[in-house]
């Protein structure tokens, strides 16, 4: 799962990236890209990487049970996600702080270096929309523990149970490795939300015009169709990767894969079932394969949580039955249940 837009291969003196502002684990010519034109996603991966944070994907006791062993996990379409404005939020967002002033400099900042490049841009990402909506497919992750938060190791986190789990929720915890994989092969990157309402997406627009305005022998460096490229990227995955602050509790991050980005995505799609709604999903198989590293389920589980439930001890004999068939080394230490009282539906 790429971190990155794309690899500009470009040469960038180390010694122009301040050290403490990107992360260590990318080459400079990458961290160079993603401090202009991604400072959110540099941001965060400086945090997971300081802080050797784990991810987790709550879901349904039988996706889970599946996912160990099949060893995939499905890729939704955000048209089908749990919340209706799932990218409708991020448009609406970029829409009006693209027209605020922020926007304004940063149109002019680009149209001084590259004449005529804005309506270029405006053009492609106009006609990418639809197809932003339709044929965008996600899977989320939420920033697992950490500090504050140690007690999530042993019993999860309330809110994602009661979202995610509903009397029958698993916890996956995985490890950070896969989020430094380079390689776009796979057409599926990491993305961390933005949780934003229209002052702060303002805000990260005035970001990105700052950078534009102090990167501009960069600019040049890369030329015309890299910073178009760029630019459009940027847009994209901030379209789909911003939500409400009122759920920033999630700490999510999301794996995309979508027709808008200029990348060959050679995942299965499949008809499937899901809460009785037929619908696309695309089949992200977990292997060392196509440049992806660490990637098996034995290599990525780091641990797995049994969410509020009625019957726990069947449910943690049934996951300490497949973990040992999918393979996962020391398993009986990996497996644990939260203990969180199931409380009643309301009626």
């Amino acid at each position: 799962m790429d971190t990155s837009t794309d690899l500009v291969s470009v040469s960038t003196p180390s010694s122009v990236l301040p050290s403490s502002s990107v992360p260590t684990r990318v080459s400079p010519e990458l961290a160079q890209h993603m401090l202009v034109f991604h400072p959110h996603l540099t941001r965060k991966l400086v945090e997971i990487e300081r802080n050797q944070t784990r991810f987790v994907h709550y879901t349904s006791a039988e996706v889970a049970l599946t996912i160990l062993k099949t060893g995939k996990v499905w890729m939704r379409q955000a048209s089908c996600m749990n919340d209706v404005l799932e990218v409708e939020h991020g448009f609406q967002c970029l829409s009006k702080a693209y027209k605020g002033p922020h926007g304004e400099r940063l149109r002019k900042t680009l149209d001084s270096r590259f004449p005529g490049i804005v309506k270029e841009i405006e053009k492609q990402f106009d006609d990418s929309l639809n197809t932003l909506r339709y044929e965008t497919f996600i899977t989320c992750l939420s920033e697992h523990a950490g500090e504050g938060h140690e007690y999530e190791d042993q019993y999860g986190r309330g809110s994602m149970w009661r979202a995610y789990g509903r009397g029958k929720g698993v916890a996956l915890v995985i490890k950070q490795d896969p989020f430094w994989t380079t390689s776009t092969a796979l057409g599926a990157f990491t993305s961390p939300v933005a949780y934003l309402n229209d002052e702060g997406f303002a805000d990260e627009l005035a970001i990105l015009a700052n950078n534009l305005d102090a990167h501009s022998a960069y600019l040049d460096q890369i030329g015309r169709d890299w910073t178009r490229h760029s630019i459009l990227q940027a847009f994209h995955f901030a379209s789909v990767s911003t939500k409400h602050p009122g759920f920033s509790e999630e700490r999510e991050w999301r794996v995309i894969s979508s027709k808008a980005l200029p990348f060959a995505c050679p995942l299965t799609k499949t008809i499937e079932c899901v809460a009785g709604i037929p619908q696309a999903v695309l089949q992200l198989e977990l292997k060392n394969d196509h440049g992806m590293n660490n990637m098996t389920v034995p290599e990525l589980l780091d641990r797995v949580i049994i969410g509020p439930t009625e019957y726990p001890y069947p449910v943690y004999d049934a996951f300490l039955t497949a973990m040992g068939e999918a393979e996962i080394p020391e398993h009986h230490k990996k497996l644990f249940v939260s203990h969180v009282p199931l409380r009643a539906t309301a009626t």
